[in-house]
């Protein structure tokens, strides 16, 4: 599917439609973060940043 669209829209218009939402579209960066597991690395930073200040006192 996604090969067949690409064949209408070359894939430098994809990309720059891309990142021109990822900057628009705060649902869409959202989607994206998620999708990439990004919540997951920043609640794994959170709980070392809460670790690291308990050792400090």
């Amino acid at each position: 599917m996604f090969n067949n669209w690409v064949n209408v829209v070359s894939r430098d218009e994809v990309r720059r439609i891309v990142l021109e939402l990822i900057r628009t579209d705060e649902e869409f960066r959202l989607a994206i973060a998620g999708a990439l597991g990004l919540e997951a690395i920043l609640n794994e930073l959170r709980a070392l940043r809460q670790d690291f200040n308990a050792m400090l006192n």
